[in-house]
């Protein structure tokens, strides 16, 4: 790994820079020399300003100091951020495991959030043990409820455990959630987190059998795809409002956008979305099989 002063002076060469312009406005040009001979360390105002003159983040400096490699943390995150279905269990496992191992040298409470939020994930997904799971995530939900704020990390995690609350206290945290995601929308991509706050929301109003609260929650995420081209989320989203037409007896609607959210997810070449959505079918309309096989063995 690189020192501060090596990594200034790679970015700087890197730029095109002399040494006076990379310095302006944060500290004499005799000064930054010293910082890149590695003979004095500048305060954290100065050091904000000199990657502010690079256009750069302190995330990214760091990212270039260790030779555009990631940390183990930043891979636990990586991988974390994109988990899109809980039924990518194979994707948990691995990312426990990787969590396993960074705890097993460090003290580390995000990771422990992750690792729970995980594990808790898995026992609904595979058990359908919400108490057993709920009781992997109180703690944090009990910490974080009491926090002013919300902050980016802590959306990461309740994002992904809140349907494992009973419906009051998880619909207290999607409100939340949405709230404070406006707050981050210009540095972070917010939007598909919001998408799948509302599909997710829509599943609890499934189960409770308020249909048409439900799809007002879907529509609202079908819109959002559309209009940023979120495919993905798109599809996902259309694969509910077919279950909920077809639980509002609207069988033939709700088999055309079932069938149509399997036809783009094949179309995508996204098995796993595929099979989770198959996966959902099956889930919600567990005594109509004639209607499971006429959306599932459509020809794709």
């Amino acid at each position: 790994m690189q020192t501060v002063g090596d990594t200034l002076k790679f970015i700087r060469k890197s730029k095109n820079l002399t040494q006076q312009e990379a310095c302006t406005d944060a500290l004499s040009r005799s000064n930054y020399q010293k910082i890149e001979n590695n003979k004095i360390t500048p305060s954290m105002d100065r050091f904000i300003q000199l990657l502010l003159n690079f256009n750069m983040t302190l995330e990214e400096f760091e990212f270039v100091k260790r030779d555009f490699t990631p940390s183990p943390k930043e891979n636990i995150l990586y991988l974390y951020s994109k988990i899109i279905t809980s039924s990518e269990t194979d994707i948990l496992l691995d990312v426990i495991s990787k969590c396993d191992d960074y705890l097993a040298n460090h003290t580390d409470t995000f990771i422990s959030d992750i690792k729970a939020s995980l594990e808790g994930i898995l026992l609904v997904e595979s058990e359908h043990n919400f108490e057993l799971a709920r009781e992997k995530v109180t703690y944090i939900w009990e910490r974080l409820s009491k926090a002013d704020e919300l902050f980016w990390n802590d959306i990461l995690i309740l994002r992904n455990i809140f349907f494992i609350f009973e419906n009051e206290t998880a619909q207290h945290i999607v409100n939340r959630l949405i709230k404070q995601l406006k707050k981050y929308r210009y540095l972070h991509p917010t939007l598909p987190i919001e998408i799948s706050l509302h599909v997710n929301r829509a599943t609890y109003l499934i189960l409770d059998e308020k249909y048409e609260l439900a799809l007002h929650y879907i529509e609202q995420s079908i819109k959002i795809a559309k209009h940023n081209h979120y495919y993905l989320q798109f599809c996902m989203a259309i694969a509910k409002k077919g279950i909920v037409l077809y639980k509002l007896g609207q069988e033939q609607d709700g088999k055309r956008f079932m069938q149509r959210a399997l036809r783009v997810a094949k179309f995508l070449e996204e098995e796993r979305i595929l099979n989770g959505i198959k996966n959902e079918i099956a889930y919600f309309l567990p005594d109509d099989n004639l209607a499971l096989n006429e959306c599932i063995k459509i020809d794709l």
